[in-house]
């Protein structure tokens, strides 16, 4: 979200340039440490399809983009073709931030109740607990 609100705010090609730069080195880190951390965190039962998915929203992601950026090329505001393909990298991650917060408030109100053993179930089921 910061790298988009900065690539789509960049006021000199420089700025443009190294924002960019952070964001495709941050891409390249998604695209391959992503699945081997689904590969070492999920069961066996679920290990190729949560892999898969992340192939498959990868490249559905590409898509939604390409179609932004076809919408946004037909704009007769100049600066607006260029920065609002970029500023629309912002949405998902604002979504997945409130998405977060909803879950870690809603795990941490259980925990706080009296049903203090329902908070557990939030837990990745690879998390050993000791009692």
């Amino acid at each position: 979200m910061i790298g988009g609100a900065l690539a789509a705010g960049s006021v000199h090609i420089a700025m443009l340039i190294v924002v960019r730069i952070l964001q495709g080195a941050g891409l390249g880190a998604l695209a391959t440490l992503t699945p081997v951390y689904l590969a070492e965190c999920s069961t066996a039962a679920k290990r190729g399809m949560l892999t898969g998915l992340h192939g498959f929203f990868l490249v559905s992601g590409y898509n939604i983009s390409s179609w932004v950026g076809f919408g946004c090329y037909y704009s007769t505001n100049l600066t607006f073709g260029w920065r609002g393909p970029i500023a629309f990298t912002c949405i998902p991650a604002l979504l997945l931030t409130i998405g977060k917060q909803h879950n870690l408030r809603r795990s941490l109100g259980l925990r706080r109740s009296s049903r203090s053993v329902e908070w557990l179930r939030f837990l990745p089921p690879t998390l050993e607990i000791q009692y």
